[in-house]
């Protein structure tokens, strides 16, 4: 059995990242491989929803250690306990600052392998920018980086960082599929359905959600409009939707399981991606297989999933006009609709199933060690 530590920085909600680590754990149980989920918080910071799912996984273990200082010695002395408990031998970094301590770690433990997942830089503020130079320099130490596009993994290349595998995100066929009768080739007739899936932060252009949905409204005031996602943008997405006067048509519904979300996904016409920076967003991949058509804007890996006009719509990032106009395109042209709709499914059944991922993850666990 090969014991792997998976660091993380505790984000205060079930973010892409965290859903990938979650996928994995699900993915490999049965294999030779065990994943000890460590997070890292605040004092009196919630994790409880990440330990929760973990808990529904069936993980045996979890741990959240907690710290006052970006790189605290304490935090250091807890993970090396778990580290020594475990017998680990691979920690698997999951952003930045997991990444920065993982470093160090590796030289308190240099028999322990270095692996780190980059799912994208996010500069949310002006240390964020120092902290993701930093990272660029110690992931060039690591033993093998996952990239989860390609275009992170040019980002990498630039930085001089080697040892790159190209693993895409990908999810569970069997959990995120609509079967044939929940799948109509004609629009419904219930009232058309636009959803915002995910973490309500700045880069993930929540404002722009609303905007667009603004100025679909004024062409279709039937149009309905669902947020499923908590962060620290929804206190500013609300008062937002309430200033343009169109609060009464969304739908706030605050963090939802896996169960909760699957079932969103079947009262949904489209998803809309607003976001101005992406690795390869796990909810596009969630929206097709369950035949929900997808309307993005091309940022970060999202090209690689969605082709204009084949299987998706995609438009530039802060284009609200453009978005608007894509969604309303949707409501006016059900052939086009209906094409979308199965091409996206079909893409992900064929390239973004996760049956080889965990395959695939393995191999650059056993090609370190």
């Amino acid at each position: 059995m090969i014991n792997v530590l998976y660091l993380r920085q505790a984000s205060g909600s079930v973010g892409g990242a965290d859903t990938v680590i979650l996928n994995t754990i699900e993915a490999m149980k049965g294999s030779d491989i065990n994943i000890i989920p460590v997070y890292l918080k605040k004092y009196n910071e919630d994790v409880s929803a990440i330990s929760c799912r973990v808990s529904e996984i069936g993980a045996a273990s979890f741990y959240d250690v907690a710290g006052r200082l970006p790189v605290d010695p304490l935090q250091l002395l807890q993970i090396g306990r778990i580290i020594r408990r475990h017998k680990v031998r691979i920690i698997h970094c999951h952003e930045y600052k997991s990444d920065i301590l993982g470093y160090l770690i590796g030289h308190l433990f240099p028999t322990v392998k270095l692996i780190s997942t980059v799912h994208g830089w996010i500069e949310t503020r002006k240390r964020s920018r120092y902290y993701i130079k930093l990272d660029r320099v110690v992931l060039r130490r690591f033993d093998a980086v996952i990239v989860v596009s390609s275009d992170i993994l040019r980002v990498c290349q630039d930085s001089g960082i080697d040892r790159l595998h190209l693993l895409r995100n990908c999810v569970d066929t069997s959990k995120w599929s609509a079967s044939e009768d929940e799948m109509p080739g004609d629009r419904p007739a219930t009232p058309f359905s636009v959803g915002f899936v995910g973490r309500i932060s700045m880069e993930k252009g929540p404002l722009d959600f609303v905007y667009t949905a603004s100025r679909v409204l004024q062409e279709y005031p039937d149009t309905e409009f669902y947020v499923a996602g908590t962060g620290q943008e929804l206190h500013k997405m609300k008062t937002c939707a309430i200033e343009a006067g169109v609060i009464g048509r969304f739908h706030f519904l605050g963090y939802l399981n896996e169960q909760q979300l699957n079932k969103l996904y079947q009262q949904l016409d489209v998803v809309l991606l607003t976001s101005y920076t992406e690795g390869i967003p796990l909810t596009i991949l969630e929206a097709c297989a369950m035949g929900v058509v997808v309307v993005a804007t091309e940022v970060g890996g999202v090209g690689e999933v969605i082709e204009h006009g084949v299987n998706g719509l995609l438009t530039r990032a802060g284009d609200v006009q453009a978005l608007a106009s894509a969604i309303i395109s949707l409501r006016q042209d059900n052939a086009l609709f209906k094409r979308l709709k199965d091409n996206g499914r079909n893409i992900v059944q064929q390239h973004f199933s996760s049956q080889s991922y965990a395959v695939k993850l393995q191999d650059v666990y056993e090609g370190i060690l």
